[in-house]
């Protein structure tokens, strides 16, 4: 009988030494997707997308839980890194030190990052969410117009419109003006872009009297525009310079060089000193008055005695 309960607690104790302890309470699994269906925005307007992280056995996520690691799809590394709101939510928008989503579309995936501690695993989306920009309008104008206050001073004038100028404002960026007469090229200048959206270049002088410049011009938006924006460039223009009339072309023919011009001017200095000498020596006292008669020999009052030498009595 001995044997046999020896045996049992024998038994007992093995069959206690194989059965594994309760296991520990693990993390919990979570799901993390976009709230909401795709969406569609013109270039320059704001978006904000909603991501929810939720545990799988239906718990709440605090705030502090962890952050939203977001990706998109062509852009290079992390495109934005968002923390997690009370509920879960975290809110994600264009960041500033992110170059701007240009128009087209953008595919987002979100990963939750768990905080240590916080008893939840990472997950991430398991489909893309889609984010269609689409472009505006941006054209590029220019013409030449007549100054009303001189006629004889016309000017390009440059200009901007469309619908980002409508919606958004004038965008900053760079005027290219490049203008070539009988092959040569008489103008190429790069112009910064003004507020208001207008440029204006005088082009009185640019081309001889009677010729015709050929002007191309483009319009380079700023980077952070360039992308987002259908953009149309100003056509080719020409501009001929009026021919001069005869009593122009006779003025333009005598103009002399700037030395020549200096060089008659002290002839003519010392020709007018010279003359004033002269007439002030002529004008001087006693220049006019008739010289004495000089007495001749043997002449009344004057006769000498030939012997003594002294003056006859």
């Amino acid at each position: 009988m001995r044997r046999r309960l020896t045996a049992s607690a024998a038994l007992l104790a093995l069959g206690l030494a194989v059965v594994p302890a309760a296991p520990a309470s693990a993390d919990v699994q979570t799901t993390v997707s976009f709230v909401g269906p795709a969406q569609t925005v013109a270039f320059g307007d704001d978006w904000l997308l909603e991501v929810q992280v939720t545990p799988v056995d239906g718990s709440r996520v605090d705030d502090g839980s962890g952050t939203v690691e977001v990706l998109v799809e062509g852009v290079p590394g992390t495109f934005s890194t968002v923390p997690l709101l009370p509920g879960g939510v975290a809110l994600v928008a264009q960041p500033s030190a992110q170059a701007v989503l240009g128009a087209g579309e953008h595919r987002f995936t979100a990963i939750y990052h768990p905080d240590a501690g916080s008893g939840l695993l990472s997950s991430q989306t398991a489909t893309p969410y889609l984010l269609t920009i689409t472009p505006r309008t941006l054209d590029a104008t220019a013409r030449v117009v007549d100054d009303p206050a001189d006629p004889d001073a016309p000017f390009l004038e440059l200009g901007l419109s469309g619908d980002y100028v409508d919606e958004v404002g004038v965008p900053g960026g760079d005027w290219t003006i490049t203008g070539t007469s009988d092959g040569a090229t008489v103008l190429d200048s790069t112009v910064t872009g003004s507020d208001d959206g207008t440029v204006r270049i005088p082009l009185a002088g640019a081309v001889r009297p009677g010729r015709t410049i050929e002007l191309e011009v483009a319009f380079a938006p700023d980077p952070s525009v360039a992308p987002g924006v259908a953009l149309t460039q100003p056509t080719a223009l020409a501009y001929t310079e009026d021919a001069l009339t005869p009593g122009e072309a006779l003025t333009a023919a005598v103009v002399l060089p700037w030395w020549l011009v200096i060089l008659i001017g002290l002839v003519l200095v010392a020709a007018v000193v010279f003359a004033v000498v002269l007439l002030v020596r002529r004008r001087a006292p006693g220049a006019d008055a008739p010289a004495d008669p000089v007495d001749a020999p043997g002449s009344e009052g004057d006769d000498a005695d030939a012997e003594t030498g002294e003056p006859s009595p």
